[in-house]
């Protein structure tokens, strides 16, 4: 069982995600993603399967950027929606995993704690760290506000060394879990997913230095009338600089580091 600690949940810890799970299809709270963010920073490499983390409702408020005001409640909200959330990940040729993010939502009110654990399907995706894969600044995204800042930064993060990548209209709703009903005008679904992003992504600290280490401009292709094609073209911003964390990191991970 591991405990988090203010180590832990260093905010400068890199965030490794396998790139499968990046584009997966799920819609989740600006919470819930902060969540999931905080169990994913705490997976080390060596892990041989899911643990079940514990979680100060402190660190917990803190983290998720909760109000104070019925904190509690908040806390219990997020855990137990989190755990009927379902994703959907692609696997070979038209094959399609869907699966629940975690296993148990354990809310403890008389030690202030909370337990979590991811499913255990969960594993290929979170500790199999072979060559595909995204590093994350978490104390960039966990500031993002918009519902789909956090995935679209993801994504980005991604292709960020290709410097360019295009999305089907279609395939870019269903990986941000946009339903049909929602959106339906593209001034719409630009002003509430690709706008929202590019303004938080221009946000910068006291130090004058933009918040993300990323940003985009955007291209639309159509397909006879209507658009049908996004394309994003991956910007660097300057930024501070991660400080390096002490983490157990395998020698295979380290070349995929070097390599990007």
């Amino acid at each position: 069982m591991i405990q988090i600690t203010e180590k832990a949940i260093d905010k400068n810890t890199s965030i490794i995600q396998f790139n499968k799970l990046i584009e997966a299809r799920y819609n989740l709270t600006i919470y819930e993603q902060r969540l999931v963010l905080i169990m994913i920073s705490m997976v080390e490499p060596e892990d041989e399967d899911c643990k079940e983390y514990i979680i100060k409702i402190s660190d917990f408020r803190d983290l998720l950027r909760l109000k104070n005001k019925n904190i509690y409640s908040q806390v219990k909200k997020t855990l137990f929606k989190l755990r009927e959330r379902t994703l959907l990940i692609p696997r070979r040729k038209n094959d399609v995993l869907n699966i629940g993010w975690i296993s148990s939502a354990e809310y403890i009110s008389g030690e202030g704690i909370v337990k979590l654990s991811f499913d255990a399907k969960l594993k290929p995706y979170l500790l199999a760290f072979k060559s595909n894969f995204t590093k994350q600044r978490f104390d960039e995204i966990i500031k993002f506000k918009g519902i789909y800042t956090i995935r679209i930064y993801g994504l980005l993060k991604k292709y960020e060394k290709f410097g360019v990548k295009e999305f089907s209209l279609d395939d870019f709703r269903n990986i941000l879990g946009i339903r049909n009903d929602q959106y339906i005008l593209f001034a719409d679904l630009k002003k509430r997913t690709m706008t929202q992003a590019q303004k938080e992504f221009s946000k910068k600290n006291k130090e004058g230095l933009y918040i993300s280490d990323i940003n985009f401009d955007l291209e639309v292709r159509k397909t006879g009338k209507k658009i049908s094609h996004l394309k994003f073209i991956i910007k660097k911003q300057q930024t501070k600089i991660i400080k390096q964390i002490a983490l157990p990191v395998s020698k295979a991970l380290k070349e995929d580091w070097r390599s990007e």
